[in-house]
């Protein structure tokens, strides 16, 4: 996937005008009076706002057209005539017209660079695998567009796809599920992805139903919904956050409980993890400090699938912990998480030979 970058006059205002945008892709926003101090990176698929550039500020624009930024969509007033010729004299044939929707742009991106969601799976993967992984992507999307503009989430989709999960899960073995996440090129949609499938995995083990499996499925799928409100530039950004960015990233929780007050559709247990699976047994955990028996066996089970995913993951072409490291990892935390649900959880994924596979492949994977 190409980098993206918003130019603007204004680079504050165009952060908040496109939020929407920077949430589905990858977006870097740019002043325009900054382009010459800081060139753009070559290759990178540049949108310019043409709202309140001067001459100056074109100058500026070409200039960083010349060191290797492609001008792929203007976005301007088309009843200005000299905004479109300066965009044609770009080579630009993208024209957004200011006045559209933000819908129009969206469609516009998707068609100059694809759909960030989309995963690139070889045809080495089961037919299945690939089917449901990538009916659960199309489906986070939906999901995250919904939550960003404030419409009621897609539970249909929502639960199809959790079903599709499961039962692809319990045909083709969670080895393959998780081998073929570890390869999608965005880091927060792996992550989800990989949550998911360890948890279903574990439920399974646990000797949950398949109805309750497939609810644990749905709970890995919107665990993380309230970083729709974190810019994916920051949640897959290739180095570590920094720290301001990083207390953005740990108020996700809040963000969900804020996004599920208009939205009561969803199972209680499901919200349940998706506002509380960062909580802790000691009362350390976020964001309201629950202790021991305040918080729900389903959140128990979705935060040991999330902090193993998180240390075993591949991010910024670095691999995580071998499966065996990551669980003497977790083993130093005997006050934080269930020890019962531990103690299966560590028989789950030490006596199966997904991990072993799954860090062979992980070493193959180019991020």
């Amino acid at each position: 996937m190409s980098r993206i970058a918003i130019v603007s006059a204004d680079r504050v205002k165009a952060a908040r005008r496109y939020g929407v945008i920077a949430s589905l892709f990858p977006i870097d926003f740019l002043d325009v009076k900054g382009l010459a101090s800081s060139p753009v990176h070559p290759g990178t698929v540049l949108i310019v706002d043409f709202l309140g550039l001067t001459e100056d500020d074109v100058q500026s624009l070409k200039a960083a057209l010349a060191s290797g930024g492609k001008l792929s969509i203007s976005v301007l007033d088309q009843r200005n005539r000299k905004q479109v010729f300066q965009a044609h004299e770009f080579g630009c044939q993208k024209l957004v017209d200011r006045r559209e929707s933000l819908s129009v742009l969206l469609a516009t991106l998707r068609e100059a660079v694809g759909d960030y969601y989309k995963p690139n799976l070889s045809a080495d993967f089961p037919e299945d695998i690939r089917k449901a992984l990538d009916g659960a992507c199309r489906t986070l999307a939906t999901v995250s567009l919904s939550a960003v503009l404030g419409r009621d989430l897609p539970i249909a989709k929502l639960t199809d796809a959790a079903r599709s999960v499961t039962e692809t899960i319990a045909k083709e073995g969670v080895g393959a599920w998780l081998e073929a996440a570890q390869t999608h090129h965005s880091h927060n949609y792996r992550h989800i992805l990989l949550v998911t499938g360890h948890a279903v995995s574990f439920a399974s083990d646990l000797g949950l139903s398949r109805e309750q499996q497939m609810l644990v499925a749905l709970s890995a799928l919107v665990h993380d919904l309230g970083k729709v409100r974190i810019p994916l530039s920051i949640l897959d950004k290739p180095g570590r956050p920094t720290n301001s960015e990083q207390a953005l990233i740990k108020r996700h929780p809040e963000f969900t409980r804020e996004i599920l007050k208009t939205n009561k559709s969803l199972p209680k247990a499901v919200v349940d993890v998706a506002v509380w699976h960062h909580e802790m047994l000691d009362g350390t955990g976020y964001p309201d400090g629950l202790k021991g028996d305040e918080i729900p066996f389903l959140v128990r089970l979705l935060t040991l699938s999330d902090i193993f995913a998180g240390l075993t993951e591949t991010r910024g072409g670095k691999d995580g912990m071998s499966p065996r490291q990551a669980i003497q990892e977790m083993a130093k935390m005997p006050e934080k998480l269930d020890a019962n649900l531990f103690k299966v959880f560590k028989k789950s994924v030490l006596d199966t030979g997904y991990g072993r596979i799954r860090r062979k492949k992980m070493q193959k994977v180019a991020i």
